[in-house]
């Protein structure tokens, strides 16, 4: 019987207006072609989530995934001895902690001379599968007068990078992007200086 591997993919959580979304968690499974991927972020939810690690025979190597990005993190999963589904049962393989945020100015008079940002957050890089990063959030400006704009970001988080050169590792998904709005309010209207 020629054994596979195969993941299913799994999606990263809904961002919202107060934070971007959560990375679903890493899958590791092996079960003579059975698909499945980590348990995704759930909608509406910042949790990130859980890792899930599968196993056909209790004779195969341990297998480790990690949680999802979130507030907070997802609980990853490690089997070494057991065969089936196991589902976030290993807190040391949990996810990194945080989102992209939000940020609201509201000024006469707006001179950003550095840099405003609400970046996703990058997934650790525990396990041998890792969750997906987070999203970036939501940065809102409302003024009267732009001075200047400097820099804004709200990007998503990046991948999972290992620095230990395991070659069977698999990273999760880069968190997506979030959104940036500056504007000025003239007689009541706004205007999208973007």
């Amino acid at each position: 019987m020629k054994i596979k591997t195969m993941v299913e993919l799994v999606l990263g959580g809904n961002g919202s207006s107060y934070s971007g979304g959560c990375g679903s968690g890493g899958g590791n499974l092996n079960l003579y072609g059975v698909a499945g991927g980590g348990a995704p972020a759930l909608p509406n939810c910042s949790t990130g989530g859980l890792g899930r690690v599968g196993r056909a025979k209790t004779t195969w190597v341990g297998r480790t995934a990690g949680g999802g990005t979130g507030n907070p993190g997802g609980t990853g999963a490690y089997t070494y001895s057991i065969a089936g589904h196991i589902l976030g049962n290993a807190p040391e393989y949990s996810g990194t902690n945080g989102t992209g945020g939000l940020l609201v100015i509201v000024s006469n008079r707006f001179n950003n001379i550095g840099k405003c940002e609400a970046n996703g957050i990058q997934a650790s890089n525990y396990g041998d599968c890792t969750g997906g990063s987070s999203g970036g959030g939501s940065i809102n400006i409302f003024v009267n007068k732009i001075e200047e704009k400097g820099i804004m970001e709200s990007n998503g988080g990046i991948r999972a990078e290992d620095t230990s050169g395991r070659s069977w590792f698999v990273p999760g998904g880069a968190g997506g992007n979030g959104s940036t709005t500056i504007g000025t309010i003239d007689t009541g209207t706004f205007y999208n200086q973007n």
